[in-house]
């Protein structure tokens, strides 16, 4: 062999090989371009649900939709209204459960009253998707609701063993409907059903020792004002719940409490309840460091913080980096209730990033009623 010659059959290989890499990376590119396109136009013509709709509506041949936000009408062979259905993929897509969100169809009769119910997809866990579809109560009870009673599911229970799943599913439902809705101010439900009761006394003592109850305030649904035993006013709180409710750390999301002063300059942050993984949110309570860090800043200058950018908690760097975003989220949604006064809580505030992501890339029958395991195909898993 020459000399040099070994040189340029090496550079050769090199370059064959680049030229074969970049040539796959351009087909998947292709592939998932392809794949994705199909996908948008199932989804605009409700091909790959009609099937579904059909076990609840027989005569249904096709459905017609309006416009992206209102019920679309299912039509018999005639093109007569048999019902409508909703579905909550897209727009509740940032509606997390335990690792992902659940697409959910629902049927609904001509007097718009809910027959039927099924999960379409998921890409939450498979097991607690599973538990939750094969629970014998939990989709039934939504069944006979109007869709004005749709918007609140706070008496509806989650599944035990899925329980952020579940509720996942319930915000998702209440949402996609307060969406189509118009007499719903705004754009969202009320309350949270992950944590709907007010912020406990024992992590609000943590910021003011003499608190005996905390109120929500009047015409801010972010702030709460801290009374004492004789009622006076201690000073105000701003909870992360509603609007930090779909931020997970670890596994799972957590209440958060700033106390602010009288000229709006936090003055420190408790962990409250939380779906996280316990010894996690312990580190990060325990850590006065991490706690101060955010002490002397205003509501404004927490909206534009960076959480990316904060110094986590060793050994719990997931759940303190989500307390830092829950941070962000619930000032923004201060400062923007501080602008339009009067709204109700607005979900969609509390959007992660990573939760736009998310695309349902296989849609079918996941789930029945009456569920059955059978009934579960093996891919529709988180």
């Amino acid at each position: 062999m020459k000399p040099g010659s070994s040189s340029r059959w090496t550079f050769r290989c090199t370059q064959a090989i680049r030229v074969a890499l970049l040539s796959a990376i351009l087909l998947c590119i292709h592939w998932q371009h392809d794949r994705f396109m199909r996908r948008q136009e199932q989804l605009a013509n409700w091909s790959d649900v009609v099937p579904v709709i059909q076990e609840t509506l027989p005569g249904a041949e096709s459905v017609e939709e309006i416009n992206s936000t209102a019920p679309a009408t299912v039509l018999d062979a005639d093109g007569n209204a048999l019902g409508s259905v909703v579905r909550t993929s897209p727009m509740s897509n940032h509606i997390l459960g335990f690792s992902g969100p659940t697409d959910v169809l629902l049927v609904f009769d001509e007097q718009g009253i809910l027959v039927a119910t099924r999960v379409i997809s998921s890409r939450d866990t498979q097991e607690h998707v599973q538990q939750m579809v094969q629970d014998p109560r939990f989709l039934k009870a939504l069944s006979g609701r109007s869709r004005a009673e749709l918007l609140d599911l706070s008496n509806v229970d989650a599944v035990s063993g899925a329980t952020l799943t579940s509720l996942a599913v319930l915000e998702s439902v209440r949402f996609r409907l307060a969406m189509a809705d118009p007499s719903v101010p705004g754009e969202t439900p009320r309350g949270s059903l992950k944590f709907p009761d007010p912020p406990r006394l024992e992590d609000v003592k943590l910021l003011y020792p003499d608190a005996a109850r905390v109120k929500q305030s009047i015409g801010n649904p972010v702030e709460w004002q801290v009374l004492d035993a004789a009622d006076q006013s201690l000073g105000n709180l701003l909870r992360a719940s509603p609007f930090a409710d779909n931020n997970i750390g670890f596994q799972g999301p957590t209440d958060l409490l700033i106390a602010v002063d009288d000229a709006g300059l936090v003055t420190g942050i408790a962990l409250g309840e939380s779906y996280d993984n316990e010894p996690y949110v312990g580190y990060v309570r325990e850590d006065a460091y991490f706690r101060r860090s955010f002490n002397g800043r205003s509501p404004e200058a927490l909206a534009a913080l960076d959480a990316g950018t904060v110094e986590g908690v060793s050994g719990a760097t997931m759940t303190s980096q989500a307390a830092a975003r829950s941070l962000q989220l619930t000032a923004q949604a201060f400062v923007d209730e501080q602008r339009t006064p009067g709204r109700e809580p607005r979900t969609h505030s509390t959007r992660h990033p990573a939760s736009q992501a998310f695309e349902f890339s296989t849609l079918s029958r996941c789930a029945t009623f009456p569920p059955s395991a059978s009934y579960f195909p093996e891919w529709c898993s988180a």
